[in-house]
């Protein structure tokens, strides 16, 4: 499981944290750095999940190391336009992500686990479903991607209301 992220306490990785206790067979990779960054490493050492938990600090790039992660979390507390949620499923990710508004208008639950944020014990749920239903989940947010998130289909659209454009003129 991995992450690409600025640390901060809104990002919510200290929930993944916490959920590895219930999920024994996980790693948790978080590219990215940040004020929490000591916060977090000293729960994970209280917990003892530190072995499990692998901080690589920032990347430049950092949707490089997707292809690396066998599923990516992204447990905001708020978030904008999700574009690390995006690039995930570029790759065929599967995705383990809060219960957001702004995730529930992207995808579905048929392609990504969500979580509610209020309940603690949904995040390990969450991670244990994206794990077992890894090839299901991955096939259905790449095919969601490449429908209406590609370049291809941006490029699409915007020459279609450019041409809708023109024909009023």
């Amino acid at each position: 499981l991995g992450t690409s992220s600025a640390l901060s306490p809104r990002k919510g990785l200290d929930l993944v944290i916490q959920a590895l206790q219930g999920c024994p067979d996980v790693k948790f990779c978080i590219v990215g750095d940040g004020a929490v960054r000591k916060e977090w490493e000293r729960l994970a050492e209280n917990l003892g999940v530190a072995d499990r938990v692998l901080f690589v600090g920032y990347k430049k790039a950092a949707y490089r190391y997707l292809p690396y992660f066998d599923a990516f979390a992204i447990p905001s507390h708020s978030e904008g336009f999700p574009l690390a949620m995006l690039e995930a499923a570029a790759f065929g990710k599967p995705i383990v992500a809060s219960n957001l508004d702004v995730f529930k208008e992207i995808f579905t639950d048929d392609e990504i686990a969500m979580f509610d944020l209020k309940d603690k014990k949904s995040v390990a749920t969450a991670i244990k479903r994206v794990l077992q239903d890894k090839e299901t989940l991955s096939c259905n947010i790449k095919l969601k991607y490449e429908k209406a998130y590609s370049p291809d289909c941006f490029y699409r659209r915007y020459l279609e209301i450019y041409n809708n454009l023109l024909a009023e003129q």
